[in-house]
């Protein structure tokens, strides 16, 4: 029996599989891909069998015949996406159960897990098999995976830092064509927990991340367990700015010896983020120290008798967990330079009327809860920015009977309406409010709180003031929330 030939199409991309069209007049023509036809079989000597061989020959000249360059005066550019809508697809891809393939092995989540999503979802994390598979479409999507992949490193183990060090080492090869794993590390979390035993071979490998990171704006210890004495970050703190000039972030859980080592060292930092440690004592001596390029400062529940001993001269915003006004670095040379101020509502107003402030920001749970006694004494106020944060997506209601309210959804609006009052707050142009997403990026209310929602977008437009819906912190990465759709 003679050979039988197969032919389906003929091969002309490595992407696309085209056919030859049938018609004999114009067998150059190419058609529709060819997986949408079934396999052909033509036995040798047939017109079938010369004809198709006929098509590919030329089809094969033609492919020859095309010039291997095109001018660049007269080539098209190549369509690209822009890197926001890659690190878009790349989140989706990692961060939605089911949409690709993911595994949640130690192993494989060593140096990729997204900080924003994991603060919420511990046991989801990025695939290092789904970015591998990113990283093989394309040199562009190559970058972006490594850009995206290693962001944000967290480090919980003496093997995770000595692995990641490997890495960083075994990335300076290919500096060439891509970007090293170290040009790509925009913040570094160090989580030591009491399992860690740190030693003198961990606190060398640290160093040697901050050298080959040339880029890292961000250091946080905020995760560890441990005192930050026990791992020697006071000693560590007065040499970065020589191994990392870039960094203009730390959060850090603080003692004593934390504190003195920023007051001394020449750390050049917008925003200092201090959480206190358990060896951190009451502050007795009332020593000063002084931050002279802190711009933004953040302090946990704990540390309001350290903040008051606090020189901040470049201070512009403020946030604390706890505490008064009294626990504010007041002095004139920095208040005049204060522009936002988030603390409880239970300050004393009063003393908020500086000129310069622009912002404040109010938790939700303290308008929801009871009525706000507003002072008097503010319609000298410049604030024009009011920022509501840590507001719930579900909701339940508290029977509260103060001031005549039969629940705390009325004294919810009330307070609100005080807050964009005119009697407050004259100069208010916008609200901000903060609201926690599901998994797939989606805000999901109640219909109770929908309908309270609706009611303040639309007090706030009838009196001529801007409103916005935001993701939290933990979903920065998420935009701006239509209104429309509450």
């Amino acid at each position: 029996m003679s050979p039988v030939r197969l032919t389906i199409s003929p091969h002309i991309s490595s992407s696309t599989v085209y056919q030859v069209a049938e018609s004999k007049s114009a067998p150059s023509v190419l058609t529709t891909p060819a997986w949408q036809h079934p396999a052909r079989f033509y036995w040798p000597g047939t017109d079938e069998f010369r004809q198709q061989d006929e098509d590919d020959q030329l089809l094969l000249q033609q492919i020859r015949s095309r010039p291997s360059h095109v001018s660049p005066e007269t080539a098209k550019p190549t369509p690209i996406l822009p890197d926001f809508l890659i690190l878009n697809i790349f989140r989706l891809a990692v961060q939605v159960p089911g949409a690709l393939d993911t595994n949640d092995s130690e192993d494989i989540q060593l140096f990729t897990r997204l900080h924003i999503w994991d603060a919420r979802h511990p046991g989801l994390a990025v695939s290092r098999h789904t970015c591998y598979s990113l990283m093989l479409l394309s040199k562009q999507w190559n970058l972006a995976t490594r850009q995206f992949g290693y962001q944000h490193i967290r480090i919980r183990s003496s093997k995770q830092l000595a692995v990641f060090v490997h890495l960083l080492k075994q990335g300076s090869d290919h500096a060439d064509e891509y970007p090293t794993p170290g040009a790509c590390v925009r913040r570094l979390d160090l989580n030591v927990n009491p399992s860690w035993r740190w030693g003198r071979t961990d606190y060398q490998m640290l160093k040697a991340v901050f050298t080959m990171c040339p880029n890292l704006s961000c250091f946080s210890t905020i995760g560890s367990r441990i005192p930050p004495s026990n791992i020697g970050l006071p000693a560590f703190l007065t040499s970065i700015p020589h191994l990392a000039p870039s960094l203009k972030r730390l959060e850090l859980v603080v003692d004593q010896n934390v504190l003195r080592a920023l007051h001394n060292s020449s750390l050049n930092i917008a925003v200092l983020w201090i959480v206190p440690a358990v060896t951190l004592d009451e502050n007795t001596d009332e020593e000063v120290y002084t931050f002279p390029s802190v711009q933004t400062l953040v302090a946990a529940k704990g540390t309001e008798n350290w903040v008051r001993t606090f020189e901040l001269p470049s201070l512009s915003a403020i946030f604390m967990e706890d505490g008064t006004v009294e626990d504010i670095p007041v002095k004139e040379w920095s208040r005049t330079m204060m522009q936002h101020v988030a603390v409880k509502y239970s300050w004393d107003m009063v003393k908020l009327d500086n000129e310069r402030l622009k912002g404040i920001s109010i938790k939700y749970s303290e308008i929801s809860k009871t009525a706000i006694k507003w002072p008097t004494q503010l319609s000298e106020s410049e604030v024009q920015h009011l920022t509501i944060y840590d507001m719930p997506t579900s909701w339940s209601f508290k029977p509260i009977h103060s001031i005549g309210a039969r629940n705390s959804a009325h004294i919810l609006q009330e307070n609100f309406r005080q807050l964009i009052g005119a009697e407050n707050f004259p100069c208010l142009q916008r609200v901000r409010l903060l609201v926690g997403v599901d998994m797939a990026g989606v805000l999901q209310l109640p219909p109770e709180m929908k309908r309270i929602w609706k009611n303040w977008v639309a007090l706030c437009r009838d009196t001529g003031i801007a409103v916005e819906v935001l993701p939290d912190g933990r979903c920065a990465n998420q935009g701006a929330i239509s209104t429309d759709d509450l």
